[in-house]
């Protein structure tokens, strides 16, 4: 299946009847907040990372052209059972959460939202496909001691923007954007084995995949680099780095010869 992921998103969420939920938005944007708010819930509180107004600030706007006082924006972090009471919430959003998750929280997570929901509470996850392509030497399997082999689906998306994701997660830069930003694709393997540990039932798959402009893709990536590197406080290192990033921006506008490319993403909808 080939669909944007907000069309997937918004077609998914329209076989939902909200208006008497209480609902979550786990690490929420301004897609997952707008389609949510489109579906007129009792009650919406959306949680981004404490500080981090780049998500925040765009969501704010979105909750208060509502003038409901029952949809807030709560900066705060998801590792934190006493974030909300149990059973809380009667429905939960994670879209794009785990991008912004390092792997030796995500079982805290999921462990959390479980204790927030609801008996038969429903909880949606989306996020991309880990796929290993541009350095299939890479291996993920040591990162939080993730028991049995996940089987990493290879096959290639664009080489250039595999290697500005591959060049963000060099050891020597790694530290720099972890805590905050996009790090890492969990494969959904991995996230099936999560919502089993942690108690949800009844755990349905879909797998679907977007259209993605390369030169849109890349540029929006290459504004979201040199944001961070220029943030820096070591001059040397930030001078090193945006050479780096020079010298893919040359590579890809010389060797660009493909348009579109597609991105596999999962979606996972279960219940307490």
């Amino acid at each position: 299946m080939i669909i944007s992921k907000i069309e997937f998103l918004k077609n998914l969420l329209s076989g939902f009847d909200l208006k008497k939920s209480v609902v979550l938005d786990a690490g929420t944007g301004k897609t997952s907040a707008q389609l949510l708010v489109d579906k007129h819930p009792n009650k919406l509180i959306c949680v981004t990372y404490p500080g981090d107004k780049r998500k925040g600030m765009p969501v704010q706007k979105i909750l208060k052209k509502t003038n409901n006082i029952k949809y807030t924006l709560l900066y705060g972090d998801l590792e934190d059972i006493q974030l909300f009471p149990e059973e809380t919430f009667s429905f939960i959003l994670a879209d794009y959460l785990l991008g912004e998750v390092s792997v030796d929280k995500v079982l805290t997570i999921f462990h959390n939202m479980h204790h927030w929901l609801q008996p038969n509470g429903q909880i949606l996850l989306l996020d991309r496909e880990y796929c290993q392509t541009f350095q299939p030497q890479i291996q993920y399997l040591s990162m939080g001691e993730v028991e049995g082999k996940a089987d990493l689906l290879k096959f290639s998306d664009c080489n250039f923007i595999e290697a500005l994701d591959m060049f963000l997660r060099i050891p020597t830069q790694i530290n720099f954007f972890r805590k905050h930003e996009r790090t890492f694709d969990f494969p959904s393997l991995w996230v099936k084995s999560w919502f089993d540990q942690t108690g949800f039932h009844n755990i349905d798959l879909t797998i679907f995949q977007s259209r993605i402009n390369i030169k849109e893709e890349f540029e929006t990536g290459l504004i979201w680099v040199k944001e961070r590197i220029q943030r820096m406080k070591n001059s040397n290192l930030q001078k090193g780095l945006l050479e780096e990033v020079s010298n893919l921006e040359k590579a890809f506008y010389t060797n660009l010869s493909e348009t579109y490319f597609l991105r596999t993403h999962y979606c996972f909808q279960s219940s307490k």
